[in-house]
């Protein structure tokens, strides 16, 4: 597999790989190997007295289901090739100041290289980032702003990596039409902007699907909300079981606490679900299809790059469907209709540019962006 960066559009590209099957592959090699590591894992190859490779987590610290526990694979992969120590850190509170504060016992204990993930942590960098210009920082679904600021600020020790939200919610849309439903739903959590490009990509897809199979708007639709929470809790699920009730097939959602609430209403109603970094375990039988970010390989490419000289310190990229970093997991899908031929073709056209997926907000203005194929009903959106 070759990749080469293409310095116009700051993004990584992958030459001559098949989708399904050595995505999904390297995912589950990736999953074994995390899921051998344990949660308390301490330390990693040689007998060296600092920690080198540092992942920070939150103070929930990590589970198999979540990103960090994926990226510590691949940190894990990368630290026994290169005979490097490596340790996972919990913040002791969901803070900036916590955030800091773990970042700090990193920087004491040696740590050369610190990587994060999520949003919560892009103020944490911003501030961190200069404490030691020789430490690389790796910030996985963010980019870091000052604390009063929107301003992306990133120095030339740090590199950021989005993952395609509006590409995941894309495949997810496509893939449920194309399976044959025709009463979709998506719920957001907060009206931010990783969540309104997964939903605009939803809708995206959907639309896209519906076009090729010669279906019109009066055949789908798609209800569409922002539950204004990114919290699983009773009031999620009621909303989710109404919907079900209402007549909606399957609700995509890319909020992991959220998922656990539709989960359990689509448990009840046997009904189905579109989830995203989050398998669902507890109420098997209810996914139609999972999406998945392969942040395990990000995170070897990334550390790799280090090694050879090519870290891309103060860039950001967006990863997606083109380098494999963002798919459908099939072997996690309970698809009767939809077929992995289907899927990889569809990845193959979205890398080549045959199709194109908007980063806008296609809800605002439906016809600007030829969305005619399919119904959208909001609701409770501002």
């Amino acid at each position: 597999m070759h990749i080469y960066r293409n310095k116009k559009k700051r993004d990584i590209r992958v030459q001559n790989h098949t989708y399904f099957c050595e995505f999904c592959t390297r995912y589950f090699r990736y999953a074994i190997v995390a899921a051998g590591m344990g949660i308390m894992l301490l330390s990693g190859c040689g007998n060296k007295n600092k920690t080198e490779i540092a992942l920070i987590t939150d103070a929930q610290g990590m589970s198999e289901q979540t990103s960090e526990y994926s990226a510590l694979a691949g940190v894990k992969k990368f630290a026994e090739k290169n005979n490097k120590t490596y340790d996972s850190f919990a913040s002791e509170e969901k803070s900036t100041r916590g955030y800091e504060e773990t970042i700090s016992k990193a920087l004491k204990s040696g740590a050369e290289v610190i990587i994060c993930q999520g949003k919560e942590l892009e103020t944490a960098v911003y501030d961190m980032q200069k404490a030691d210009l020789s430490v690389k920082f790796v910030l996985l679904d963010g980019v870091p702003h000052a604390a009063d600021s929107e301003k992306e600020k990133l120095r030339g020790n740090t590199h950021a990596v989005l993952f395609s939200r509006e590409q995941a919610g894309y495949l997810a849309g496509y893939s449920a039409v194309r399976e044959g439903f025709t009463s979709l739903g998506f719920m957001g959590g907060e009206k931010e902007n990783s969540t309104i490009q997964y939903g605009s990509g939803f809708v995206q897809g959907a639309n896209e699907a519906a076009k090729e199979i010669g279906l019109g708007a009066e055949q789908i639709t798609i209800r569409y909300r922002y539950l204004g929470t990114e919290i699983t809790s009773p009031d999620v699920e009621q909303t989710a079981q109404s919907w079900y009730n209402e007549g909606c097939q399957v609700i995509s959602s890319c909020e992991f606490s959220i998922l656990n609430a539709i989960g359990k209403a689509a448990k009840q109603k046997d009904k189905q679900v579109i989830t995203m970094d989050n398998s669902l375990k507890a109420f098997p039988g209810t996914v139609l299809t999972y999406v998945g970010n392969d942040y395990a390989s990000v995170t070897y490419q990334i550390l790799n790059s280090i090694k050879e000289k090519s870290y891309a310190g103060g860039e950001r990229e967006i990863v997606g469907v083109d380098t494999n970093s963002v798919c459908l997991d099939m072997n996690k899908s309970s698809f009767q209709t939809f077929t992995a031929d289907q899927y990889n073709q569809l990845c193959e056209e979205l890398s080549n540019g045959k199709l194109e997926v908007s980063r806008e907000n296609v809800t605002k203005d439906l016809k600007k962006y030829k969305i005619v194929n399919v119904t959208l009903n909001m609701e409770n959106n501002t």
